[in-house]
């Protein structure tokens, strides 16, 4: 995918072009959009949505969490309404994904190490390729890359803005050492092998 810092909302449908206008406005008046891409559910992390939330809720940590709550998905505590939670209720169309991964300052992704020790999502790969950094569960079959795979990988969730802050400074998350987009496209091939 052709992902860039500052997408156009051009393209968009109207409710779509809405909700990144407004991350984009948060973003601009200095929070950072952390993502949980995809739709939660129990194998993608709706379990641990407590604890990541709760690591927001002292004060403000700086992060707007963005959650994909349509079709199956779960959440295990009401969050609507929560002030730094957008929910997202329905399917992104594909222009709005693409837009949002752009916009994203960083993916979470705390996704259940024994359902991903032997795979790996298409979320995880998009995000690699496009050069965004991710926070992941350590655990799952992506932390055993030899070369990196850009992301770095927690076993607890509660101090993920204190992470998400030092790897978006050190920007080491969007471009790990020794690979270009050729070689993460070779591994995300391997990897969904």
């Amino acid at each position: 995918r052709n992902v860039t810092r500052s997408p156009s909302l051009d393209r968009l449908p109207a409710g779509d072009r809405s909700l990144l206008e407004g991350l984009k406005a948060l973003q601009a008046a200095g929070t950072r959009i952390a993502w949980c891409a995809g739709r939660m559910r129990p194998d993608k992390g709706a379990d641990r949505l407590h604890e990541i939330v709760q690591a927001m809720d002292p004060g403000d940590t700086g992060f707007h969490l963005v959650l994909q709550v349509s079709g199956e998905a779960v959440t295990p505590m009401d969050l609507d309404g929560h002030q730094h939670v957008t929910l997202i209720g329905s399917v992104l169309s594909e222009p709005a994904y693409e837009a949002l991964l752009g916009l994203a300052d960083i993916l979470l992704l705390p996704y259940d190490p024994s359902a991903y020790a032997r795979r790996v999502s298409r979320v995880f790969q998009e995000a690699a390729i496009a050069g965004r950094p991710m926070l992941a569960s350590a655990g799952i079959s992506a932390e055993s890359e030899p070369h990196g795979a850009a992301a770095t990988f927690l076993d607890g969730w509660g101090r993920w803005p204190a992470h998400a802050g030092a790897l978006i400074e050190s920007d080491t998350g969007a471009r790990p050492a020794g690979s270009d987009r050729t070689s993460l496209e070779a591994r995300c091939t391997r990897w969904h092998a």
